[in-house]
């Protein structure tokens, strides 16, 4: 039985994937956590070059973590309205979440100038939408 989207639902599907994020970004934490732990010890010797370091522990674990955070808000959406349009929902979380992150990174930018969390949060806020637009399907 394939149904076409409804949009009554798709505004409650919204705000509930809006809220999920926040669940979902705590438990790929712990999945970021536990992937940091097992290559710090790896990659913490002398013979890579800073820069290795700086994408294998902190830019590509924060767009690790945004995706995977995505992936779990779309597919507790999904679960939970199966008939709301998954489009206009991934496009207004990601709308959400990218105001917030663009008003955080200019006030970052502002208070200390580009740092490498300035970079993090961008690489996390790119994983959140792509997360976010695979979890739709």
């Amino acid at each position: 039985m394939n149904q076409e989207p409804s949009r009554a639902f798709t505004p409650a599907a919204a705000i509930v994937a809006i809220i999920l994020v926040v669940p979902a970004t705590l438990a790929a934490g712990l999945l970021v956590v536990i992937y940091k732990w097992f290559l710090s010890g790896v990659l913490t010797t002398s013979w890579l070059p800073g820069i290795v370091n700086k994408i294998a522990l902190l830019w590509f674990p924060s767009l690790l973590h945004g995706g995977i955070a995505g992936l779990l808000a779309m597919a507790g959406t999904r679960r939970l309205f199966k008939y709301a349009d998954l489009n206009a929902v991934t496009y207004a979380t990601s709308a959400v979440y990218v105001t917030l992150s663009v008003l955080i990174w200019t006030l970052n930018l502002r208070l200390y100038g580009v740092q490498e969390d300035t970079v993090s949060l961008a690489a996390q806020t790119i994983g959140l939408i792509a997360g976010l637009s695979e979890g739709r399907r």
